[in-house]
C-alpha cells in the first residue's frame, strides 16, 4: 500500500516530534504573600503581593519588570494597611490594585501612574474588594463581598454603587467599549451593552461561584469553582457548561485564540485545550500549590504565578524532542494546497492542531478518515505561503510536523 502510494504522490517522510509544553521556574519570591500578577505586553510585567516578616504582614509591595521576568524591581505602599487581592493594569503607566483593608471587613483601591513606583493614597469601601477592571483610564470598577459593584467615570477620584446582586462580584472583562461581563457568587452572571451604566442578568448554566472571564474575538469562556467552565460564542448572550473533568476550584483562565486555552487552580491543578474546551487535557504538574493566576500573551510565551510566591514561564516549540513513531507517516502533497493527506497504518490519529512558524494556533479540527487515509481540508483557510506546523494527536500520542503552503 505504501509504495503504491508513493508512486502516485509526491511524499513527504517525516520524523514526528512530540511536542513538550515546557513551564519552567523562573522566579521565586521571597518573604511575601502573593497577590495577583498582570503582563500587559511580552516584557512588562507586574506583580502585587504583601511583604512578610516571620509570617507577619509589613506592605503590600509593587513588583515590575520591564524584560520578561528576568530581573525585577520592587517598590512598597507604605500608605497601605491591609491586604492586596487582584490588580490590573492599562499600560505601563497606568495600573490599579483592590483588596481588604486593615481588620478585613473593608474594602481599598489605589492607582499608579508611573508604573507602581508610586500609588495614590487609599479609597476605602464598606466591603472588601475581589477585585478591580478600568476600560480606560476614566471608567472603571472595583467589586467585592455582597454584591458591592462601584463605578468612577473619574479614574477613581470618586465613585458610584451600581447595586444589581447581592452575591460576592469577583471578575469583569469587556469585549469592546460597550460590551462586557460581570461574573458574581452562585453563578450569576451579568451582562452590559452600554459600557457598563446598565447590567442585565444572563444564564450562565453554572450554580458555582465564577472566578475568572478570558475573551476572545465574540468568545468568551468563564471559569470557577467546582471544576466549573462554561462558554459563550454570542457575545456573552447565552452560555453552555463545558467538561472540565475535575472538581478541584478554577482560579484563572486564559485564551490566546478562539481553540487554545489554559485552566489553572487549587492543588497546581492545570487544564489545556486545542479545540476551545470540548475537550480539556490534563497538563503534568507545574507547581504544587494553588495556582492564583496565569497570563498568556500567545501560544508560545506566557506566566504563572502560585500562593508560594513561584513564578513560572512557558514556551511552547522550546521543548520539541525528536522521536520515531512505529511507522514512517506519509504526508502528501507537500507543499500542500488545500487538503493534506496523511498516511499511518497503526497510529488513528482523532485531531489536528495547525499552527504557524511560531507555534500560534490557526485551526483546530478533528480528524477525517477515508480507508486508510486521514486528510485535514484547509480549503475555507486563505493561508498564505509559507511554513506552517501541523501537530497530530491520540489519547496516547502526540505528534509535530513541518509542513510548506505554496
Amino acid at each position: 500500500m505504501i509504495k503504491t502510494l508513493t508512486t502516485i504522490f509526491f511524499a513527504l517522510i517525516v520524523h514526528m516530534n512530540v511536542l513538550a509544553q515546557s513551564w519552567n521556574l523562573q522566579k521565586q519570591f521571597q518573604n511575601i504573600e502573593p497577590g495577583d500578577m498582570h503582563f500587559i505586553d511580552d516584557n512588562i510585567g507586574f506583580i502585587i503581593a504583601d511583604s512578610t516578616q516571620n509570617g507577619t504582614f509589613v506592605t503590600t509591595v509593587s513588583i515590575s519588570t520591564q524584560d520578561g521576568g528576568q530581573t525585577w524591581s520592587h517598590s512598597s505602599l507604605n500608605n497601605l494597611n491591609g491586604n492586596t487581592f487582584k490588580c490590573y493594569f492599562l499600560n505601563a503607566n497606568e495600573g490599579f490594585i483592590a483588596g481588604r483593608g486593615a481588620g478585613g471587613n473593608s474594602g481599598v483601591f489605589m492607582k499608579t501612574t508611573n508604573g507602581g513606583i508610586t500609588w495614590s493614597a487609599p479609597v476605602l469601601f464598606s466591603e472588601r474588594l475581589y477585585n478591580v477592571y478600568f476600560l480606560n483610564s476614566t471608567t472603571g470598577w472595583v467589586m467585592g463581598k455582597n454584591g458591592l459593584l462601584q463605578r468612577t467615570i473619574d479614574g477613581g477620584l470618586t465613585w458610584t454603587q451600581q447595586s444589581i446582586t447581592n452575591e460576592d462580584g469577583f471578575c469583569m472583562r469587556f469585549y469592546n467599549a460597550l460590551t462586557g461581563l460581570f461574573s458574581c457568587g452562585g453563578g450569576e452572571l451579568y451582562r452590559t451593552t452600554d459600557g457598563g451604566m446598565t447590567w442585565q442578568a444572563v444564564v450562565s448554566n453554572s450554580g458555582d461561584n465564577l472566578m475568572s472571564i478570558s475573551i476572545s474575538g465574540n468568545e468568551a469562556w468563564i471559569c470557577g469553582e467546582g471544576g466549573a467552565v462554561v462558554y459563550s460564542n454570542s457575545i456573552g448572550q447565552s452560555w453552555v457548561a463545558q467538561t472540565s473533568t475535575t472538581s478541584l476550584d478554577f482560579n484563572d483562565v486564559a485564551f490566546v485564540s478562539s481553540t487554545e486555552g489554559w485552566l489553572v487552580g487549587l492543588n497546581g491543578e492545570m487544564k489545556y485545550t486545542t479545540d476551545g474546551g470540548n475537550i480539556w487535557s490534563s497538563q503534568s504538574n507545574v507547581s504544587n500549590a494553588d495556582i492564583l493566576s496565569i497570563e498568556m500573551r500567545n501560544s508560545s510565551l506566557g506566566w504563572l504565578f502560585d500562593s508560594d510566591g513561584d513564578l513560572y514561564k512557558y514556551s511552547s516549540l522550546a521543548g520539541i524532542v525528536n522521536i520515531k513513531t512505529t511507522e514512517s507517516i506519509y504526508v502528501y502533497p507537500n507543499p500542500i494546497e488545500d487538503v493534506i493527506y496523511i498516511l499511518n497504518s497503526d497510529v488513528n490519529w482523532s485531531r489536528a492542531v495547525l499552527m504557524d512558524a511560531t507555534g500560534k494556533v490557526i485551526y483546530t479540527t478533528t480528524m477525517q478518515k477515508t480507508n486508510a487515509d486521514h486528510f485535514i481540508d484547509i480549503s475555507d483557510f486563505q493561508l498564505a505561503p509559507g511554513i506552517y506546523l501541523l501537530r497530530l494527536e491520540n489519547s496516547h500520542l502526540t505528534g509535530l510536523q513541518k509542513i510548506i503552503k505554496k
